[in-house]
């Protein structure tokens, strides 16, 4: 996963250096299609304990899917994008419970339900388009309407057919939410991993340091090599503390 992590992270850069937008352009981009329908399902689930254990992952994948149509076949503004994407996350998370009793006590009504919201939704996006869905786009807006119907059903299945022991799961992650947290007894009582990571992190640091002053001195112009070797003697006081504490910690909790 770090290698992966790194692949993105390298890969992104070299975006960001070649885009004609700029950094804070991008940036505003991409917070506007992840950000508002990944934040706010984890945000009401640590605040709603009635929400089905699956409505999180149902409102991500439908406010994303909804915040790329907005912005590149709808032609929304970043504001209006992220209002569309912001109104679809909430309302899957809020019709989640409702649409689980629904469905368990009348589902053939449930699906017409289910059909008649996407049915609205997206003819109300089609209305307010920006851009003219015509030919490719009118397609992918079709097919994404689709997948949106076909999700909302899967997930509403799931939600029904949730048991007392995925809500047994759901009621001990809030009493261990709501438990006043002491860290050096549980580190003491428990695992040590948590103080052992500073150290590890601490060496990953280092060694990334190190990779950087080889870059500096290589690779790296004149002009940038100032700044590249203040970031680089950063990174070495920052691994090296992280290391120290981490050893330090550990040996009094030995």
């Amino acid at each position: 996963s770090t290698v992966l992590l790194g692949i993105i992270t390298i890969v992104t850069a070299i975006i960001y250096a070649r885009s004609e937008l700029g950094i804070f352009n991008l940036m505003t981009i991409f917070v506007s299609l992840f950000y508002v329908p990944v934040a706010l399902p984890m945000a009401c689930g640590l605040i709603f304990k009635s929400l089905p254990r699956w409505s999180a992952l149902n409102a991500i994948v439908n406010g994303l899917l909804v915040s790329f149509i907005a912005r590149f076949i709808l032609g929304y503004t970043i504001g209006v994008q992220i209002y569309a994407a912001l109104f679809t996350t909430l309302l899957v998370l809020l019709a989640s419970e409702p649409l689980r009793k629904l469905y368990l006590s009348k589902r053939m009504v449930a699906n017409i339900v289910l059909l008649i919201w996407t049915t609205a939704q997206f003819g109300l996006f089609y209305l307010t388009s920006a851009n003219t869905v015509a030919g490719i786009n009118i397609l992918v807006f079709a097919v994404s309407a689709v997948a949106f119907y076909i999700s909302l059903v899967i997930f509403t299945r799931l939600f029904s057919r949730e048991t007392t022991g995925d809500r047994m799961i759901v009621e001990k992650f809030f009493d261990k939410l709501a438990m006043p947290i002491d860290v050096f007894t549980e580190l003491r009582s428990g695992d040590k991993s948590g103080i052992a990571a500073y150290g590890v992190v601490g060496i990953i640091t280092l060694l990334v340091a190190s990779a950087m002053l080889i870059l500096s001195v290589t690779v790296v112009n004149s002009g940038d090599r100032l700044i590249t070797l203040t970031v680089t003697a950063m990174l070495f006081i920052i691994g090296a503390g992280l290391y120290l504490i981490g050893r330090k910690g550990q040996k009094i909790l030995d």
